[in-house]
């Protein structure tokens, strides 16, 4: 009779030990999710306050004014009249400013630390919001609108002016551009494409397969190479960190969160999935052959807008 209870009452422990492993997600990693997701979405909302700015301040030229280059107080500008700012996460503030990146004015947003830095899980989150910006885009330095990468915990969003103007006069409507085919803009004048679409992006972590897109605007060089005007890309990794849950009970519920008979781990499975939208647009030489070439891997697919515009200068 003693021998059943204690079978039953392995069995017991058993099923809760797999349950818990099921169903426990640590704290941190779900800390770690939210502002990641929070960031996103904030960043969002200051980059539309920066594009409603930056119209406002359009001249009748089609020339944008932001007032100074470089400068670092151009939040008191946006807030409140062209974005109410949201709250940056727990440790930081969020500071706007002008300055060159990459040879164009451009416009940063940044969110910098305060003096005692920024905890574990919002480092991580705003390295996991970093791996879905373009590398020229997103910069890591010491200091707020640093234009050079050096892996600080400053992390400065770049928005390059003149993609924004509309200088020239001669603006018209354009078809999507067919993959892969050669075309010629403007055989008279400089001609600058706008070429606006969606990419989507879905993984099964248990199949451990990326997905990633890549869209490129290429010029010929009259010899016969392509060379490269403008690039956009994602990736999105198949992988996710184990979860593991301490014998004795969840941490912080008691149980002593270890000294038991173990602890056990779980492989998260499931499908994870990203939508962005992207630009494709750089100035081209009279007469200059382009195409748009399209490179997916793993389940990515891009959706191309039902507008274009050309600019002719």
């Amino acid at each position: 009779m003693v021998n059943l209870i204690l079978v039953i009452a392995a069995l017991m422990i058993g099923a809760v030990l797999i349950v818990a492993s099921i169903q426990y997600i640590p704290a941190d990693a779900q800390v770690r999710a939210q502002v990641a997701e929070k960031v996103e979405r904030d960043l969002r909302t200051m980059e539309e306050g920066v594009v409603r700015y930056l119209e406002d301040n359009r001249g009748s030229d089609g020339s944008i004014d932001v007032g100074g280059i470089p400068r670092s107080d151009l939040l008191e500008e946006l807030a409140v009249d062209y974005v109410f700012v949201p709250p940056a996460p727990s440790g930081g503030s969020w500071v706007s400013g002008t300055g060159f990146h990459e040879g164009f004015e451009a416009v940063w947003i940044c969110l910098q630390p305060d003096e005692d830095g920024w905890n574990t899980g919002t480092r991580q989150a705003l390295l996991d919001v970093g791996q879905t910006k373009a590398d020229q885009a997103w910069i890591r330095g010491d200091e707020c609108g640093r234009s050079t990468d050096t892996g600080g915990d400053h992390h400065t969003y770049w928005m390059v002016v003149e993609r924004f103007e509309d200088r020239a006069p001669n603006r018209r409507i354009i078809p999507a551009p067919s993959p892969g085919v050669t075309m010629v803009l403007s055989q008279d004048q400089m001609a600058t494409p706008f070429y606006r679409f969606d990419a989507s992006l879905a993984v099964n972590l248990e199949d451990n397969q990326d997905a990633s897109i890549e869209v490129r605007l290429e010029a010929n060089q009259g010899d016969g190479g392509w060379v490269i005007r403008d690039r956009w890309r994602e990736n999105l990794e198949a992988s996710a960190d184990e979860l593991t849950v301490e014998a004795g009970g969840f941490p912080g519920q008691g149980g002593g969160g270890g000294g038991g008979i173990g602890s056990t781990t779980v492989q998260p499975t499931g499908t994870v999935s990203r939508g962005k939208t992207g630009i494709l647009s750089a100035p081209l030489l009279p007469g200059e052959q382009v195409r748009v070439v399209v490179e997916t891997s793993g389940d990515a697919d891009l959706v191309w807008a039902d507008e274009h515009t050309l600019r002719l200068d």
